[in-house]
């Protein structure tokens, strides 16, 4: 996927001949004598057709125009000033087009791109090129609006921003959340849910849990929780690479609950974990009830990823199912190695265990217990998705002071589902 940097190439005229230094900045730089933008291809700097300060001239450069995304793509500039005509310009098959603009001051440039509108802003000013942000707006998880998250997120996908270096996001970052009602039976985007309990609407904390692997992290987060799970369907890395581990596990980091009272609920109606979590009545709840509870402007920066759980659970075969939306396994929570089922293994399949990875989240013990009322009430025990390993009847769950145990299927417990972005 290709990233459209803009620059304006006089005002780097007029200000690195001042300065006398050398300026570098997204494929565009002074070399103290003339403005140059990279050549890829012969993998060298070319200077920019010469121009002066009362000629101002945008350049918009792509950074990975051999891969063809961006080839011929019209661009529309506009001057926020309605002094100039709106020009519609074209990106041919180069690595950068020059645009003359009769004025500093503020523009606005247009495209659509992957079905997609794509708006940012540009303010060419003396003081040496780009003031203005890209729109996206490099936003926190925490801060930012619902809408500037999806957009930012929209971005990283197609590879021309990337969510860690450029906009700084990192494990544990919290959000809040407002969620709605989810009653106790229904049926959202095709999944249809019947659970015992009803929960409130409710204010939730979601936290940036574990982060997977990109062209930018490179070995940072090569061997995170998030890169043993593969996206339904892929994204793109900064560098055009094709990426299929999300970018964050995102969690609620406390149970679900009204107020103070937590809203408990089983894995299954019937004692049984038969199917596995597939079957289970609560997978269907999380993919189903708990996403309808999700902000709709904020629900589209969530993805479908493929789910490793113990086919059986004393089998040595795992499945995978396909979700927006899951309860944690034993592994992610615990982490640790092991030979055989049982405690080594936090009471879940063998099989299961060692097809995953702990959750940077979980590292630390004291996220393994989770309360009421954001965060403030009373902890108390919590659901995981893995089958018990020596009982048919049973899944694991997390005890209220943090450690590893199991219980019946119709055993109601806390929920904390977390899902992919």
């Amino acid at each position: 996927m290709a990233t459209l940097n803009v620059a304006d190439k006089p005002t780097l005229d007029s200000v690195l001949s001042e300065t006398a230094t050398l300026i570098t900045r997204g494929g565009i730089r002074h070399n103290g004598t003339n403005p140059q933008v990279y050549d890829t291809t012969n993998d060298t700097w070319v200077d920019l057709p010469s121009g002066g300060s009362l000629s101002p001239t945008i350049i918009i450069k792509n950074h990975f125009y051999q891969d063809g995304d961006m080839d011929n793509l019209d661009i529309t500039v506009s001057d926020n000033d309605g002094l100039m005509t709106t020009q519609t310009v074209n990106m041919g098959t180069d690595n950068y087009i020059a645009v003359d603009v009769p004025h500093l001051g503020k523009y606005t440039l247009e495209c659509t791109f992957d079905n997609e509108d794509l708006v940012w802003n540009i303010y060419v000013d003396k003081l040496g090129g780009v003031s203005g942000n890209f729109t996206p707006r490099l936003v926190s998880w925490a801060t930012g609006t619902d809408a500037e998250i999806v957009e930012l997120i929209k971005w990283a996908d197609r590879g021309m921003v990337d969510l860690v270096v450029d906009a700084g996001w990192a494990v544990g970052d919290t959000r809040e959340v407002n969620i709605s009602a989810i009653a106790t039976s229904g049926t959202f985007n095709n999944v249809s849910w019947s659970v015992g309990e009803s929960h409130a609407a409710q204010t939730i904390n979601l936290v940036l849990m574990d982060a997977g692997s990109t062209s930018e992290t490179g070995s940072t987060y090569a061997n995170t929780a998030a890169t043993s799970y593969q996206l339904v369907n892929s994204v793109k890395n900064k560098d055009g690479s094709t990426r299929t581990n999300p970018s964050f596990i995102v969690g609620v980091r406390d149970l679900l609950s009204n107020g103070a009272t937590t809203e408990y609920g089983y894995m299954n109606s019937s004692d049984t974990n038969s199917g596995s979590w597939n079957n289970s009545a609560r997978r269907k709840w999380c993919n189903g009830g708990f996403m309808s509870a999700l902000p709709s402007t904020l629900r589209p920066i969530f993805k479908q990823a493929n789910v490793i759980t113990a086919a059986s659970y004393s089998g040595s075969t795992n499945q995978t199912t396909q979700d927006y939306c899951m309860l944690f396994a034993a592994k992610e929570i615990y982490g640790g190695t092991a030979t055989s089922a049982g405690s080594a293994t936090s009471y879940s399949n063998l099989t299961e265990f060692n097809a995953l990875k702990q959750i940077e989240w979980y590292k630390t013990s004291a996220n393994r217990i989770k309360k009421t009322n954001k965060g403030t009430g009373a902890a108390y025990n919590w659901w995981e998705r893995s089958p018990y390993y020596s009982h048919s009847s049973s899944f694991c769950y997390v005890y209220s002071d943090g450690s590893a145990s199991g219980s019946n299927a119709s055993s109601t417990y806390g929920l904390a589902p977390a899902c992919f972005i």
